[in-house]
């Protein structure tokens, strides 16, 4: 999911409101299961999303009306991607064995 626009009147910065708007984005994005969260970020807004958890992805150099600008591409992982196994593996042979035996946390498969 992508963020786009976050902007605060200039009257209004530094009261917590573009901080509000970004905890009620991450709350609705868990909500729905998004596992990230992107937005192209200027020079100026990039302090902001870095104490908000987010980590550039990219520097960008787009031009604008014949002007060109710097932005950053950046990242927030929100939830982890998880595999959750049922059942007991099947293994034919002594090697397959093992290789469960590796891949999975010792109190899934005792070793």
């Amino acid at each position: 999911m992508s963020i786009d626009m976050l902007f605060v009147a200039p009257q209004f910065q530094r009261r917590g409101v573009a901080r509000q708007l970004i905890r009620h984005v991450e709350t609705h994005a868990r909500s729905v299961q998004v596992t990230e969260l992107t937005a192209d970020v200027s020079i100026t807004a990039r302090p902001f999303f870095e104490r908000h958890g987010f980590t550039v992805e990219a520097e960008q150099h787009p031009v604008r009306g014949g002007v060109p600008l710097t932005n950053y591409k950046m990242k927030k992982k929100l939830l982890e991607t998880v595999v959750r196994l049922s059942g007991q593996p099947a293994c034919h042979t002594q090697d397959q064995a093992k290789t469960v035996r590796d891949y999975l946390p010792p109190r899934l498969y005792p070793r």
